[in-house]
């Protein structure tokens, strides 16, 4: 059984992003507050096997309502973090792959001013991403949270 963790990057470099809860939300009434389930890794770039391979995976996991990554934004600031993309398991000889069952919890805050998500890890790191939000759906650009990995995608969140 071969161990993919090509995503696994995507819950540490969400938590890379910074501080303080700003209510002021310049895209309308929808809010950030709230858990996030991801729903979708859209890829632009259909040369990029990697990537091609990794929305593959992505697809059937959340096709079988996997809790793959789900993002909590309380109103105090706080983001935390689920995560079972480390123990996505790929065996190859296999016709399915199966849900995670082992996840990752971590803890951040965050602040959004207009479209600028800021979050700041548990260490202090900060990094700042553009967002769209819309109602029940968050996009986050790839190279916002992985410009060497992640170009030519769009994470898509749904909001519980």
């Amino acid at each position: 059984m071969i161990k993919r963790s090509l995503l696994g990057f995507l819950c540490i470099a969400l938590l890379g992003f910074s501080c303080s809860s700003d209510k002021d939300n310049a895209m309308g009434e929808a809010s950030l507050e709230g858990t996030w389930d991801v729903a979708e890794l859209k890829v632009s770039d259909s040369n990029n096997q990697d990537l091609l391979f990794a929305k593959g995976i992505f697809d059937v996991l959340i096709a079988q309502d996997c809790d793959l990554l789900a993002l909590t934004f309380n109103a105090d600031g706080t983001l935390v973090t689920r995560s079972g993309v480390n123990d996505i398991q790929i065996d190859f000889s296999a016709t399915s792959v199966p849900c995670p069952v082992n996840f990752q919890e971590e803890e951040a805050t965050w602040s959004l001013e207009g479209d600028q998500l800021t979050i700041t890890d548990a260490t202090g790191m900060s990094e700042t991403a553009t967002i769209e939000l819309r109602n029940s759906t968050l996009i986050v650009a790839g190279e916002d949270i992985e410009a060497e990995s992640l170009t030519g995608t769009e994470i898509v969140f749904k909001k519980r």
